[in-house]
């Protein structure tokens, strides 16, 4: 998925940000969670490279690095996993992983499972995050989901999650 020295800068750019902001959004052009076995052979994601994504979730986890919110793309979809799909070796740790839906695209299904679903039957949707100051260290993170002006998921959790 990445090369030796890009795979590098991520992690050192993840370390910094553990240390310097309480939140860091990762975005991803593909997406993170999923099977390659039950997926298309031609799916471009990290699960399709399960050593490098196992490495990358280890060094997350490894590191205490809890301050992240991945936006996933390449997935015409809402979908949601609050990080219980998504955790290291040691089973602790997970972060939150959004799909941001494919506004007025073709709607497609890629990975599962998702804590708190998937939804990829409909245009139109759209998704909204709303970070609020709590003061201190702490920010509050809301997810939603949304199909024009319908909610079609909510999620909220503070960063960084201690």
């Amino acid at each position: 998925m990445l090369g030796g020295r890009q795979k590098q800068w991520l992690k050192e750019r993840l370390l910094e940000g553990r240390d310097q902001f309480r939140l860091q959004v990762w975005v991803n052009s593909v997406p993170w969670i999923g099977d390659p076995q039950e997926e298309d052979d031609d799916t471009d994601a990290w699960f399709s490279y399960p050593t490098e994504r196992t490495e990358m979730g280890s060094f997350i986890d490894d590191n205490g690095i809890n301050n992240i919110l991945m936006l996933c793309a390449d997935a015409h979809m809402v979908a949601l996993d609050d990080g219980s799909n998504n955790r290291g070796n040691s089973g602790k740790g997970g972060f939150p992983v959004f799909h941001a839906a494919p506004l007025d695209r073709p709607n497609s299904k890629k990975g599962k499972p998702f804590s708190h679903g998937i939804f990829d039957d409909h245009k139109g949707q759209y998704g909204l995050i709303t970070i609020t100051d709590m003061g201190e260290e702490t920010v509050q993170v809301t997810i939603n989901g949304k199909q024009d002006v319908n909610t079609l998921l909510t999620f909220s959790f503070n960063s960084p999650n201690h």
